[in-house]
């Protein structure tokens, strides 16, 4: 058991969006609490060795000298006592450099695990009904840029089904996150009880079909239900089990580095979209049976109907099927991801030199070791570093440092690293 102190610096939101019961309930109003009450909470929480400490702002950061000094005191605080080991919160909605900063000092403290620019959508129609507005996409992959070159990825969270969004609308916001090289986590709407979207009109307009669910966590102490949104005007509950599944999959098999690099080839050969691949890969696995990733998909074809929606939020759910396909059974799955290629995607040479490169390119050992590739081209550089592509003998080297000793499981390192999207070996020409 470990204990989670909650830490709120300031009360208040200063926006209006209608799935969130923040901004509204408050109007506008920001609270900040005094700096003595703030640095006693922490020092009462690092004294008692409470771990893993989670900020309750709506927008942290946005009061940019206060919290960066907040910031400071945790980190010393810790060097100091050990404790809070680790920080999460709910950053600032509208981006900017000096919140990398926070973010760098943290995660170069070892106090924060990701980065999170939440976005919800991308989609303008959507932002208008939800009363929202993102930082702008120049600036978002000016921060996603800053954040990389401070060595950690940025991370985004989006929700689904959002009034407005359509199934091709929000199929398109996920091939721009995954065009940009964002990693995300696909949340539910839930309705909040002060929200403006649990009124009577608002439903009505924008045709709200909803159902009651567990909690997505599958091991929370909470045994309780939400009601969570799962049709609207604009996506039916079947486009919405259908597009939850995609977003699953891409979640669990692109951004865990089980297929990427695969994925990536075919979009650069074929033009194949990273969401039309996936469709494939969905719509492939869900007809063969007797295969593993049936056996993992096939349950929640119809999560909707079926009430298990709340596993295909992924997080924790994945260990089990991380576990066995990457690790117990990791030959028979890529056997499989090259059967697949070999009878839905169009014929290429380099198939076998892909899927050796993509079987390696996961950090899934125990311990640190070296792996060469042979290959009959320079095909991970053509595939990574846009390169262009030589036929002509090729060797790599892929460095593994092993699955961090503090996971019990590869699919608890998977799930743990993919927010920061540091699963991967390091592959080099030899």
């Amino acid at each position: 058991v470990v204990l989670n102190p909650i830490i709120e610096t300031n009360r208040g939101c200063p926006f209006k969006c209608t799935f969130c019961d923040w901004g509204g309930v408050t109007e506008s109003k920001v609270k900040k609490f005094d700096m003595c009450r703030v640095h006693d909470e922490l020092l009462w929480m690092a004294k008692n060795k409470l771990e893993f400490a989670t900020g309750a702002d709506a927008n942290f950061g946005s009061f940019k000298d206060r919290d960066m000094e907040i910031v400071d005191f945790m980190i010393e605080t810790k060097k100091k006592y050990g404790y809070p080991k680790y920080f999460h919160t709910s950053w600032m909605k509208n981006q900017s450099e000096h919140l990398v900063t926070m973010a760098s000092k943290l995660m170069k403290s070892d106090m924060m695990r990701s980065y999170t620019a939440s976005l919800q959508s991308t989609t303008t129609s959507v932002l208008d009904a939800i009363k929202r507005k993102n930082t702008g996409e120049n600036v978002l992959l000016k921060i996603k840029d800053l954040c990389e070159a401070s060595g950690f990825k940025l991370d985004t969270d989006l929700m689904i089904p959002l009034p407005a969004e359509t199934y091709e609308s929000f199929q398109s916001v996920l091939e721009q996150c995954l065009d940009n090289n964002l990693t995300f986590q696909c949340c539910y709407t839930t309705i909040l009880p002060n929200s403006e979207m649990n009124k009577a009109q608002y439903r009505k307009e924008h045709g709200l079909e909803t159902i009651r669910s567990k909690f997505a966590e599958p091991h929370s102490w909470a045994k309780e239900e939400e009601e969570i949104l799962v049709g609207t005007n604009s996506m039916t509950k079947d486009e919405f089990n259908d597009i939850a599944l995609l977003a699953y999959v891409i979640s669990g098999f692109h951004l865990c580095g089980f297929t990427d690099l695969i994925a990536k080839y075919y979009k650069k050969t074929e033009g194949i979209a990273y969401t039309d691949f996936y469709k494939k890969f969905l719509d492939y696995f869900l007809q063969t049976k007797n295969t593993l990733v049936h056996k993992y998909l096939s349950p929640l074809a119809n999560h909707v109907d079926d009430k298990r929606t709340n596993e295909t939020y992924g997080g924790i759910w994945f260990a089990p099927m991380f576990n066995e396909l990457g690790e117990q059974k990791r030959e028979v799955f890529f056997g499989e991801v090259k059967e697949f290629c070999r009878q839905v995607m169009p014929d290429n040479i380099n198939l076998d030199d892909l899927v050796k490169l993509q079987y390696n390119w996961q950090d899934h050992t125990q311990t640190s070791i070296e792996t060469e590739i042979n290959c009959k081209s320079n095909l991970f550089d053509y595939i990574t570093k846009g390169i262009p592509l030589r036929k002509s003998p090729h060797v790599y080297l892929a460095k593994a440092i092993g699955k961090k000793k503090d996971f019990i499981s590869l699919g608890h390192y998977l799930n743990f690293a993919k927010k920061l999207g540091n699963w991967n070996t390091t592959i080099t020409s030899k």
